[in-house]
């Protein structure tokens, strides 16, 4: 028999091995029941590392409060300045609309149209002067 064929047969054994031992149990049990590591041991280690996770979680926090603070702050330093602009954005449309209609209205022909503005200018009182 060749050797890589030797080699495969071993690897395939210790798959087969494997696949057993976690379809009897879940691998952490499994550990657990391979360490020599006692009972209180292990509830020490828990509780060491539940304690450093919760120190982890209040840090994370804190930074995190501090990140939102600063953000809104930022928010609020900008508020007045982008309803300004949004304010001020408006008004320049609502004036360049108003400049049209009045431009509309007084070149177009009729009662209030060239007439009118003709009266602005003098041509009208000068048409009936003569």
């Amino acid at each position: 028999m060749p050797s890589w064929c030797a080699s495969l047969v071993v690897a395939a054994f210790w798959a087969l091995a494997a696949v057993l031992l976690l379809r009897l149990d879940h691998p952490r049990r499994l550990l657990r029941r391979l360490s020599t590591e006692t009972s209180g041991e292990a509830v020490g280690r828990a509780t060491r590392d539940r304690s450093e996770a919760e120190q982890a979680v209040k840090a994370t926090a804190e930074r995190l409060g501090r990140a939102v603070a600063r953000e809104v702050a930022e928010r609020e330093l900008h508020a007045p300045i982008d309803g300004a602009e949004r304010l001020m954005g408006t008004a320049e449309h609502e004036g360049e609309d108003l400049l049209k209609e009045i431009v509309v209205a007084l070149l177009a022909p009729g009662k209030a149209g060239l007439s009118l503005l003709e009266v602005m200018i003098g041509r009208r009182s000068g048409r009936d002067g003569s």
